[in-house]
């Protein structure tokens, strides 16, 4: 029986050490279940965590004024803005398109295309064919396609 106490004492220090978390003291004599004690943990912990959030929230408001204010809204479309053709590539399966220019290049949905990026030639999937678009969406300068792989 004695050797059973000793074990759970040892996995409770374990547990304590690798999660890097002090032992909770028993703020009430009432507290003497373990299981107790861990919900209380618990609780406080979700408690802290929330006002952590809320103050790094608070933080960033501050910091940021104007994009506190927006909404996350598409942006729409400018009356006679100027429009550029483009291609959209990606580089992954499940990555971001980034628009390049087609220099003349006609190019479908689900071809792929080597385009000059900052780190040279690059091999990509076009995912969105020759389009025009708003100036105001794309990054200048824009770089180009190179050719159809």
């Amino acid at each position: 029986m004695e050797n059973n106490n000793q074990n759970k004492k040892n996995n409770k220090r374990r547990f304590y050490r690798h999660h890097g978390k002090r032992k909770p003291k028993a703020e009430n004599a009432n507290l003497n279940n373990t299981e107790e004690l861990v919900e209380e943990l618990e609780v406080k912990d979700e408690d802290e965590a929330l006002e952590e959030s809320n103050e790094s929230l608070e933080f960033l408001e501050d910091m940021f004024p104007e994009e506190a204010q927006e909404e996350n809204t598409k942006k729409e479309p400018v009356e006679n803005e100027e429009q550029v053709e483009v291609v959209g590539v990606r580089f992954k399966k499940v990555g971001k398109v980034y628009y390049f220019a087609p220099d003349g290049v006609q190019a479908q949905k689900g071809d792929f295309a080597i385009v000059d990026t900052a780190r040279g030639p690059e091999f990509g999937e076009v995912f969105i064919p020759n389009k025009k678009v708003g100036i105001s969406e794309i990054v200048p300068p824009l770089r180009s396609v190179i050719r159809i792989a």
